[in-house]
């Protein structure tokens, strides 16, 4: 069930805020590193877009895709 802690609406989807929370923890808290490996995707897509992140990153992000859940 969704939590208005998490930063949920209701059952159908998250807040501006907490969207806005994430991107700002990304720039300013977390490395890309950390993100690549975080628990939560919307780092790991955020890491993935990032320029900084480089091809080899990438290529090794796509070898170890077959370990990732669904």
């Amino acid at each position: 069930m969704a939590t208005k802690e998490m930063g949920t609406v209701g059952m159908t989807g998250y807040s501006g805020d907490y969207f806005m929370s994430m991107i700002h923890n990304y720039l300013n808290v977390h490395t890309i590193d950390e993100c690549i490996n975080h628990e939560n995707y919307f780092y790991r897509i955020l890491a993935v877009l990032d320029r900084r992140t480089g091809n080899r990153k990438i290529k090794t992000l796509l070898d170890n895709i077959d370990s990732e859940p669904e």
